[in-house]
């Protein structure tokens, strides 16, 4: 993540929403011989319990003082929008999982902010264009949702193109796909999750409903809220030949850096289940995957 004025950007770590460790002198080499990855979880830590981050940072290797890090506040000037813990490896400065998810949501709201509503959700999604010409692209944000299923300990993993895109796709959404095992124990978890972020379930006829336990038990629940819509789905969904209950067993997980935790399909699955589905913009995005 570079941040700076034009022409003076630097290489920086989030720290906060204040704060930021300059990176450019540090090599990936150097950086984990001398402890680099603790150095910076104790510093986040330090500054998350109140206290203040020094101006510079030493080295903790035998016979060397030199500054290796430095925390630079960062002034009201400078938008912090999408900045968040970053990872650096190869010398460079690559965003995780989660920032780009991050990254999508302002990018989605920036595009489209001021459209005129179509009355479509998406549930109407084109299927070559997807969900983000749809009214729900206009107020996506799956954070809420995410962090409610996260705190109730719902075993919920992401899908669709929100994994997509925290496998690197570069495409838009308006709708965030979820999917679970369809145990009956685990449906309890799902309603608190869903009632805590403020959603709906929509039934058959698309009335809403209450997120109660017994309305997830279907193949596939609808749901929608003010900051995000879509579909909670099954193994009982059909999913052509392929066999879906696998594949949560070895879904991932991205943390974020306030905790966070987010299950989502390893990609090799996701563009199984791209290829699967069939549609123009599954074969689309699956191809997208492929190349990354």
């Amino acid at each position: 993540m570079l941040l700076g004025a034009p022409g003076a950007e630097k290489p920086v770590v989030r720290v906060d929403e204040s704060h930021y460790i300059d990176v450019s002198d540090v090599t990936p080499e150097r950086f984990f011989a001398v402890g680099g990855v603790a150095l910076l979880a104790e510093r986040v830590a330090g500054v998350r319990c109140g206290r203040s981050p020094v101006s510079g940072w030493a080295r903790r290797s035998r016979g060397s003082t030199k500054t290796e890090w430095q925390c630079a506040a960062v002034g009201a000037a400078i938008q912090p929008l999408a900045l968040r813990l970053i990872t650096v490896l190869d010398g460079a400065v690559n965003p995780g999982p989660l920032e780009l998810l991050h990254e999508a949501v302002d990018r989605t709201r920036a595009l489209t902010r001021g459209r005129p509503a179509t009355g479509r959700t998406h549930d109407d999604a084109d299927p070559v264009a997807g969900s983000l010409a749809t009214d729900s692209a206009q107020r996506f944000d799956p954070f809420p949702l995410l962090r409610a299923l996260d705190a109730a300990g719902a075993r919920a993993v992401v899908i669709g193109q929100v994994a997509g895109i925290l496998h690197g796709s570069t495409e838009l959404t308006g709708d965030l796909d979820l999917l679970w095992d369809g145990a009956p124990e685990q449906a309890d978890a799902l309603a608190r999750a869903f009632a805590a972020a403020g959603c709906t379930l929509l039934d058959d006829e698309h009335r809403p409903i209450p997120p109660r336990p017994q309305a997830f038990l279907r193949p596939k629940a609808q749901f929608d809220s003010p900051q995000v819509s879509g579909d909670c789905c099954t193994p009982a969904l059909p999913w052509g030949a392929l066999p879906v209950r696998p594949l949560l067993d070895r879904a991932l997980t991205a943390v974020d850096t306030d905790g966070l935790r987010v299950r989502y399909l390893r990609r090799d699955d996701l563009i199984l289940m791209r290829r699967a589905l069939g549609r123009p913009k599954d074969l689309r995005r699956a191809e997208e995957l492929e190349r990354l």
